[in-house]
């Protein structure tokens, strides 16, 4: 993959797909009036899908996508599913600024959060990069601004924010910064968290793994300028992964005020390597924090 060029392909008024080559990155979802999201994400290399969209256990739930209980009293995690007065709808308006090279892919895709009356309390704007990387990782940033269309505020919640939604497998691992593992990584302050479990239908596998699979997985990296870094994630039996502001406590933004968060994705094959991962985070977050206007 690191000699492939990077392409986007628009699917008109449905989603964004990225490709390495002739092999799947990733896609982005965005139906106008919808959520925006990334789904599906493949391991690197021509890897398996390992994200899942809508599962039957928690169907607001996208790949990787990003929502928040308790704004203004409103709920824009579980969709349709939330009584009429207490609903919030994330609406889906335009995608912007597709740019891209043989080594990276980005854009700018924003979104519309109203009340159920249609009243409008935030406008949020995903800005997201791909890189290509190597046949055994690539990364995917994401700048999430949200801009309070009135005064916001946001309650403590067991979860809200950038999550992660893999798909469901029952040889699933956590691992975090702290070097904390499985449930252990629940309600932890940590810098990044790691979610890897094996998988059929790999193009790498070899004779050892006809029975057990590859290994893939996806890392989150949480920013040191993230206003609640080391942030605390919720991290649940079906493999979610989510560093979440709300589990640190009640937040707000003033009207016309916005609040950025920046993220890196890691996505790799194989189990991850903590030293590895220590040290790209470290690099990463030397980098300094892209601005909302990129």
């Amino acid at each position: 993959m690191s000699d492939a060029e990077l392409r986007a392909t628009w699917e008109l008024n449905r989603a964004l797909h990225v490709r390495a080559g002739d092999q799947p990155l990733l896609g982005f979802i965005c139906a106008p009036g919808e959520r925006h999201y990334l789904h599906p994400l493949h391991g690197p290399g021509g890897g398996p899908v390992l994200t899942q969209d809508r599962p039957t256990d928690h169907p607001w739930q996208h790949g990787v996508f990003t929502a928040l209980h308790d704004v203004n009293g409103l709920d824009f995690w579980t969709e349709h599913r939330t009584p009429a007065p207490e609903r919030g709808m994330i609406r889906f308006e335009r995608l912007s600024d597709l740019v891209g090279d043989a080594a990276a892919v980005s854009w700018r895709s924003q979104a519309a959060w109203l009340g159920p009356g249609g009243q409008p309390h935030l406008a949020e704007t995903l800005a997201v990069t791909v890189r290509r990387g190597t046949a055994a990782l690539y990364t995917v940033d994401v700048l999430w601004t949200l801009r309070a269309r009135r005064d916001v505020r946001i309650g403590r919640y067991d979860y809200g924010g950038l999550a992660v939604r893999p798909v469901a497998h029952a040889d699933r691992e956590h691992l975090n910064a702290n070097g904390q593992r499985g449930a252990g990584t629940s309600e932890q302050r940590a810098a990044w968290c790691d979610v890897t479990a094996p998988f059929d239908g790999s193009r790498v596998w070899t004779a050892e793994d006809k029975l057990a699979g590859t290994w893939y997985g996806v890392a989150v990296f949480d920013h040191p300028q993230n206003p609640t870094y080391p942030t605390p994630w919720r991290v649940d039996a079906h493999g979610l992964i989510n560093p979440s502001p709300s589990l640190a406590g009640p937040w707000s933004i003033a009207e016309g005020e916005e609040a950025s968060f920046v993220y890196r994705l890691l996505v790799h094959a194989g189990r991850p390597d903590p030293e590895q991962l220590d040290h790209l985070h470290e690099q990463w977050a030397e980098e300094g924090v892209p601005t909302a206007e990129y």
